[in-house]
């Protein structure tokens, strides 16, 4: 990985979503590298090897339903994540419930892109905080 280019981590157990996810970065953010995680701990091995830290951090459907605002909370507290912008893309919680993870800390929340035309929608706020970074 370029020491340069600025990176995304994406955490999401769902290969298929992977393979969607990739598509969507390659189209709209291939100025940013995307960096796919199976699962937490892989995650969390694999961090150090980068000479730095990931520019956003999507979590997306990794934590079983009520465990989301822990999950969340474990995320911001890591060394890793300190300068990082960390996303939920989830089904799990509703948009009403979006304000109390923002208040946690999530840079935002977003439901998961089912189609094309919303899967751009998120890639083009992803870009636009990753430009903030």
């Amino acid at each position: 990985m370029s020491t340069n280019t600025p990176w995304v981590a994406l955490l999401d157990e769902d290969e298929d979503d992977l393979i969607f996810w990739k598509y969507g970065f390659d189209s709209w953010a291939d100025h940013l590298q995307l960096q796919c995680f199976t699962s937490v701990n892989e995650f969390w091995r694999n961090w150090s090897k980068s000479a730095q830290k990931p520019t956003l951090i999507i979590i997306a459907e990794l934590s079983p339903s009520g465990d989301e605002k822990d999950r969340l909370l474990a995320f911001l507290n890591h060394e890793c994540c300190q300068q990082s912008k960390v996303f939920l893309v989830t089904d799990l919680i509703q948009e009403d419930e979006y304000e109390s993870y923002r208040e946690l800390g999530a840079a935002d929340c977003f439901h998961c892109p089912t189609n094309t035309n919303e899967l751009q929608r998120h890639i083009a706020a992803f870009n636009q905080y990753a430009a903030l970074a």
